[in-house]
């Protein structure tokens, strides 16, 4: 840490983050969410890697949110645990049963905060005996520019991931490659155009893609009439609608 100097080394961050893994294993938790309440810690990263080997979701709240956006947020994502650092109890306190009423696990890391059970005292009853790690995911939430901030789920099994671009590319390669991970399914064109990505769109159901300014430029420069797809960027606000897109008038 860069104020205080506090060192963790990768056997601690393995060990602590595996401590409470199994606590979380314990807890009947699969596909959830965790929502994690803190200001910049060592504990952070160690709750948060903890969530990601758990095959977990974590959401990471903005601690400078006013208590009914935070509330917003943890009911809208579903978390089911919330970890609270101490210095921040009286936004922690403002998530009870009547606001947040979907938490079943609340947790004070750094201290005591009523209502909350103890991080430390829990973990320290687990053991760091290795477990079958799980490919977790982050489940950020939009700015909200368009309205209320958004949950972003990223890819999970299921998903489909249209690559309209050239593999040697950094993104295209990055983000095929993480699809596979998830156990998604990739479509990759030959060749962009705009055309036959919106075709190829529609036949495959396709959940994500990743395209650059040019692309969409092309996409709505095509004449109309060419089918009711919407695409919708991270915070849902439609790109391409009807307007284009329009079924032929009768």
């Amino acid at each position: 840490m860069g104020a205080s100097g506090e060192l963790v080394s990768y056997l601690q961050l393995d060990e602590r983050s595996t401590r409470f893994a199994h606590a979380l294993d314990q807890m009947g938790l699969r596909g959830d969410v965790v929502a994690l309440l803190m200001e910049n810690s060592a504990r952070y990263l160690e709750v948060a890697w903890a969530v990601r080997r758990s095959g977990l979701y974590l959401t990471v709240l903005n601690h400078h949110l006013t208590p009914a956006e935070l509330a917003y947020i943890v009911n809208d994502c579903g978390a089911r645990v919330l970890v609270a650092g101490a210095r921040l109890a009286e936004m922690a306190i403002g998530l009870d049963t009547e606001k947040a009423p979907a938490l079943e696990h609340r947790l004070a890391v750094g201290g005591e905060i009523p209502g909350f059970a103890s991080f430390e005292e829990l973990v320290a009853r687990m053991l760091t005996t290795p477990r079958a790690d799980e490919e977790g995911q982050i489940l950020p939430y939009s700015s909200g520019p368009t309205g209320r901030p958004k949950g972003i789920r990223r890819f999970g099994e299921g998903d489909v991931y249209l690559n309209p671009a050239s593999l040697y590319h950094t993104a295209p390669i990055s983000w095929t490659m993480a699809v596979h991970r998830l156990g998604g399914t990739v479509v990759v064109m030959e060749r962009f155009d705009a055309e036959t990505m919106l075709e190829l769109i529609e036949r495959h159901r396709i959940t994500h893609a990743q395209l650059v300014p040019t692309m969409f430029i092309r996409a709505l420069r095509l004449p109309e009439a060419l089918g009711t797809t919407h695409i919708v960027d991270d915070d849902g606000a439609v790109l391409l609608h009807d307007r284009y897109w329009s079924t032929p008038a009768s």
